[in-house]
């Protein structure tokens, strides 16, 4: 009894897995072969067409929230930069203004140099050489004081001009040198004044170009030979002497 039903259930499987072969064949066949209507044609157009505008707007917001981001990153290392570069700024105002009193310490010195060598000049033209000798000394404390300022270097520091504060530093460093072994002479004091009044109109334009961000000349004050005369045929300047 059981083996005709067992038999009957296998056959309806195999009519039944038959039938769905012939049906997926059928169905098949007919999805590649049958001839879509143009409205049906017109409908996966539209869809396509709607899924390519999807896709385009969805990159182009992508690109803008990119583009933002990038925009909003440049601008905040910007205003980090304009930060930086203003709080260095007033650094260096403050700098400068600290540094003013002594740079006009510097300049008095060396305008004291002038005076004092020059009045050891009228005392060598009068035979007085050891009050000639004595003001030959009051020039050599003012010069030792404004060597050792590095007033103007301060002044100068983060612009185009520092190399030139330093190099009219070693000017003034020379001068002290060179006074030290400087024969009372009168031509030769006069030389040397000339030299000193050099310095003192180069460090003027220095300061005044840092101040005012406009170019000054690149030449430095003629050095000073061994024999402490200034080298050069004719003076760069020449700075009327304190009564």
């Amino acid at each position: 009894m059981v083996a005709p039903v067992t038999a009957t259930i296998n056959t309806f499987i195999d009519y039944a897995l038959s039938l769905v072969v012939v049906m997926i064949l059928y169905y098949g066949v007919k999805f590649f072969l049958v001839e879509r209507k143009p409205e049906d044609q017109q409908a996966l157009s539209q869809r396509r067409n709607a899924f390519k505008e999807w896709l385009q707007r969805r990159n182009q917001a992508q690109q803008q929230v990119q583009q933002q981001a990038a925009e909003q990153a440049q601008s905040q290392q910007q205003e980090r930069r304009d930060q930086q570069q203003h709080q260095q700024q007033e650094r260096r105002t403050r700098e400068q203004e600290r540094a003013r009193p002594e740079m006009e310490q510097v300049a008095t010195d060396l305008l004291g140099v002038i005076s004092s060598v020059d009045e050891a000049s009228k005392a060598v033209a009068d035979g007085k050489k050891d009050k000639a000798q004595e003001w030959i000394t009051k020039a050599k404390r003012y010069l030792t004081r404004a060597k050792d300022s590095d007033a103007l270097e301060k002044i100068a520091r983060d612009t185009l001009y520092y190399d030139q504060a330093k190099a009219l530093r070693a000017e003034i460093v020379k001068a002290k040198d060179t006074l030290g072994h400087l024969p009372l002479d009168e031509a030769q004091l006069r030389s040397f004044n000339q030299y000193i009044g050099a310095i003192v109109k180069r460090m003027g334009e220095v300061i005044q170009a840092v101040f005012s961000h406009t170019p000054a000349a690149p030449a430095v004050p003629p050095s000073s030979s061994r024999r402490g005369r200034a080298v050069g045929s004719r003076p760069v300047a020449v700075v009327r002497r304190r009564r």
